[in-house]
């Protein structure tokens, strides 16, 4: 490890429901493709801005507010969001916002409650 890559660390949240609400944000999510959505455009509320970075089966990374920002499914009942290599001197109020922000606009498209939970650092 050196020196410049202990001054950055990924931040992580799990986001958190029961499968059957995952099966609905996933059923909504392939609607919104047949309509024309692209990417991950339809797993970020409307008004937060975003630029994609990398997509693939689902996952994928995208640029908020400066930050490279990462979701990954994890389980069928766990997705976490990710803020990539973000400067350790900096408070976590960004990503905390914007992994709450995702998570309560996936609430309101399934009408359930998510759990979200800083794991790190």
């Amino acid at each position: 490890m050196n020196a410049d890559s202990e001054l950055f660390r990924d931040i992580v949240y799990v986001i958190g429901a029961p499968e059957s609400a995952w099966g609905e944000l996933f059923n909504q999510w392939r609607l919104a493709r047949e309509r024309g959505s692209r990417g991950l455009d339809f797993l970020f509320p409307p008004d937060l801005s975003h630029i994609h970075l990398n997509y693939g089966q689902g996952e994928g990374q995208v640029e908020i507010w400066g930050l490279e920002i990462g979701i990954y499914q994890r389980s069928s009942e766990q997705w976490t969001i990710v803020a990539h290599d973000f400067p350790l001197e900096k408070e976590f109020d960004q990503p905390d916002e914007i992994a709450e922000r995702i998570s309560a606009y996936w609430e309101k498209l399934v009408s359930t409650r998510f759990f979200i939970c800083r794991e790190s650092p």
